[in-house]
């Protein structure tokens, strides 16, 4: 069966769709006049931190008595590391309205 589009839609969504696109009254001169300008700037992506490391325990094999056998020489321990803070430079165009240059 045919369905009309605009049959599919409450009228509430429809006033919406159409509130969006509506037209201002009045258009300025600054909104044509203007141009675009590049800014770098630098982000912070993952702060400074320090991380816990599990470092294993270490055994060793020796020959006694006749038998193998196995000792901690050390045992197992947290390691802590810092991670210093990671930046990224992103370039942000942008445009800035009016005549003066």
């Amino acid at each position: 069966m045919f369905t009309n589009a605009l049959t599919r839609f409450s009228p509430a969504a429809l006033v919406l769709a159409f509130t969006f696109c509506a037209v201002p009254n009045e258009i300025r001169a600054d909104d044509y006049c203007g141009h675009y300008e590049s800014r770098v700037t630098q982000v912070l992506v993952c702060a400074a931190h320090t991380e816990n490391v599990w470092c294993a325990p270490v055994y060793r094999s020796i020959y006694y008595c006749g038998n193998y056998s196995q000792v901690l020489v050390t045992p197992g321990y947290y390691r802590s590391y810092f991670v210093p803070a990671r930046y990224e430079t992103r370039y942000v165009r942008f445009w800035v309205s009016g005549s003066n240059y």
